[in-house]
């Protein structure tokens, strides 16, 4: 489900203010377009940019232009796994 982060620094671009971004669920496309990307020769960080911009819908020079720790607020649990970005490691069941 789509959720919006608020930006604590807004972006002007095009003559469009920026105050928020509005981020989609991440699809098994946009991890293979990342993995592509990075095997591609695009930097890590390059690789993530064009990861925002395709769950952001944004311009590229939006994105270069946000906060780090609003882009941390971007991409945090993409997974959808309460805030780890990883599924929840499971308890081992004892005797």
């Amino acid at each position: 489900m789509p959720k919006t982060i608020p930006l604590r620094r807004p972006v002007e671009h095009e003559g469009t203010k920026y105050t928020e971004v509005t981020v989609d669920d991440l699809t098994l496309g946009d991890i293979e377009d990342l993995e592509a990307a990075q095997s591609g020769g695009q930097s890590e960080l390059a690789a993530l940019r064009q990861l925002v911009m395709s769950l952001t819908g944004a311009p590229a020079a939006v994105i270069r232009e946000v906060r780090a720790k609003d882009l941390k607020d971007l991409i945090a649990d993409p997974l959808g796994s309460g805030g780890t970005g990883a599924p929840s490691p499971q308890s081992a069941p004892t005797s």
